[in-house]
Parts: structure tokens; C-alpha cells; sequence
């Protein structure tokens, strides 16, 4: 009986192993130490906008120092980029862009780099302020710098807010415009954002 007992109560123990192990791999919903011990989420993100939706892969920053147009300013002016590309080897031996899809914000920080908090829309260069914007999408063989099958492209003429949440290594970023027309565009990005180099000239 006691035998009986003990090879139940080890079944029992290495069941209980399994299951507490089995959501713990990438992408099978394990717990995430940046998302306060929740589930994972996917590194990656969406741009909506003229009814139309497209998906962000990457981000990074770009700290401008702290100048603006020319004037030197209080605090650092920061390019955010939240994009997808992908390149092609034209016949002409040329890189060109065959998908691109990107949203870019020039922000106001105390920091060097990003920080959390909500920017607002505002030209006076003030903390935790947001100005210039530029948001582009396409698919298809982009020749000379020229592209084919262009979905949008705007530059400035926005307004609205720009949510980040810092978690880790990683952020969270939701973005709320509206154009001068009134229509709506909406962005979100989940992952880490890099400093380096623009990766769009």
C-alpha cells in the first residue's frame, strides 16, 4: 500500500512539473518579467491609417543632441522610428526599398534617450512634447527613390498624443492623431527601441 502511495504521490509531483513548464517557451505564452510576471507579447506592431492597416517590425531612436532648426535648445531633441523595410537588389545592381512602412516623431526629452510618459503635440520645445512627423507606406519596386504603388505619404499635419511605457529593456508605444482632414491614425509598437543610426534617410 505504502509503495502504492509513493509511486502515485511521484506521478502526481512530475504531472504538475510538466504542466507549470509547458507555457514557459518564446511564444507559448510564458511569463514575462517586463510585462509585470503576465504573458509575453510579440515584439512588433501595427500603423492604421486612411483605412488601412500595416505592420511594424523594428524601432529605434536617434538622439539629435540639443538643438532644434538650427537654435540650440534646453533639452534633447529625439527622433523616434517605428517601421518595416524590406530591400531589394534592383537589375541595376541598386538597393531599393520594395516595402516600407514607418512612422517618425522628432521628441522633446530631459533624458538623452526616450522616457515614459504621455507627449503631447506642442511647438515650444517643452518637456514631454512631441512636433515633427512623418508617415509613409508602399509596396512595390521603389526606382530612383521613386516608389510604385504608393498606399500614402504625409508629412506635419497631425495632432495628438504619443503614450510610452517603459518596461524593462522594452517599451510600449500607442500613438492617437488626427490629420487636418479629421481622420484618425493610430500606431502601436511593443519591443525594445535601440539607439543608433536612423535607418531611414
Amino acid at each position: 500500500m505504502k509503495r502504492n502511495m509513493f509511486v502515485f504521490a511521484t506521478m502526481f509531483v512530475a504531472a504538475l512539473a510538466f504542466t507549470s513548464c509547458g507555457d514557459d517557451k518564446p511564444g507559448g505564452g510564458g511569463d514575462d518579467p517586463d510585462n509585470g510576471g503576465g504573458k509575453i507579447e510579440n515584439v512588433g506592431g501595427t500603423l492604421t491609417y486612411m483605412d488601412e492597416s500595416f505592420e511594424l517590425t523594428d524601432a529605434c531612436q536617434h538622439n539629435n543632441g540639443k538643438t532644434y532648426g538650427g537654435q540650440d535648445i534646453k533639452r534633447n531633441y529625439v527622433d523616434l522610428y517605428l517601421y518595416k523595410k524590406v530591400l531589394v537588389e534592383g537589375d541595376d545592381g541598386k538597393t531599393y526599398y520594395d516595402t516600407l512602412h514607418y512612422i517618425n516623431v522628432g521628441m522633446f526629452c530631459n533624458e538623452d534617450m526616450l522616457t515614459a510618459g504621455t507627449y503631447t503635440y506642442d511647438n515650444t520645445t517643452a518637456p514631454q512634447t512631441w512636433i515633427n512627423s512623418h508617415v509613409l507606406a508602399f509596396y512595390g519596386y521603389a526606382v530612383g527613390g521613386t516608389p510604385r504603388g504608393e498606399v500614402f505619404q504625409e508629412s506635419g499635419v497631425f495632432d495628438g498624443n504619443v503614450v510610452m511605457e517603459k518596461k524593462g529593456d522594452n517599451y510600449k508605444v500607442n500613438i492617437e492623431w488626427t490629420d487636418q482632414n479629421g481622420k484618425k491614425l493610430t500606431a502601436s509598437y511593443y519591443g525594445p527601441i535601440p539607439t543608433g543610426v536612423k535607418p531611414i534617410d
